[in-house]
């Protein structure tokens, strides 16, 4: 039986909804059929990855799925300029990492979908990391197995860490998009 307030997984999406929506309005922004959008698109990633990557790293089932590298070699196929990495201002724990690999994982998702919005031409590495079939349910089961030994406190640290993931985002497309 999930627990009375919905299960880690549950809460995150339910708590971080308002912001994901905003990430995405702010994403959408690129026009990825231009080699500006998609390069702004790309840009946007590669300052957002690499601080929340590497305080996913510190959960074993997130350690190999890095997109840092494969945001930084489309950029530099495209000819574009990699920008710096933007600086994480939420919780860095293990119980953080937590909250920021279901950021990072659900942001796969819609990799299929735009994917067919860049041109072939265009280098497609970061969206082409999507889940295997089933991959999305098994992160989310990890992270409701993980959820349901945890007290209140601990769970609302990693949805702070969720909504400061989703923050972080928002700031790098809007940086992009100017």
């Amino acid at each position: 039986m999930p627990p009375p307030n919905g299960t880690f997984s549950e809460r995150l999406r339910t708590e971080t909804s308002s912001l994901h929506l905003r990430v995405d309005t702010a994403f959408s922004a690129f026009d990825l059929s231009t080699r500006s959008g998609y390069g702004g698109f790309l840009r946007a990633h590669a300052r957002a990855l690499p601080a929340v990557e590497a305080i996913a790293a510190g959960i074993s089932v997130a350690a190999t799925c890095s997109r840092s590298d494969l945001v930084v070699a489309d950029l530099q196929e495209l000819g574009i300029a990699v920008p710096p990495s933007a600086p994480f201002d939420g919780p860095k724990s293990p119980v953080a990492a937590r909250g920021i690999h279901y950021v990072l994982e659900g942001s796969r998702l819609g990799g299929a979908v735009l994917q067919r919005r860049v041109p072939v031409a265009y280098p497609r590495r970061l969206l082409s990391a999507r889940h295997e079939r089933g991959g999305w349910r098994s992160v989310l089961a990890d992270l409701d197995g993980w959820g349901e030994s945890q007290d209140e406190p601990t769970i609302a640290s990693a949805i702070a860490a969720a909504t400061a993931c989703f923050a972080l985002f928002e700031r790098s497309a809007l940086a992009e998009a100017g």
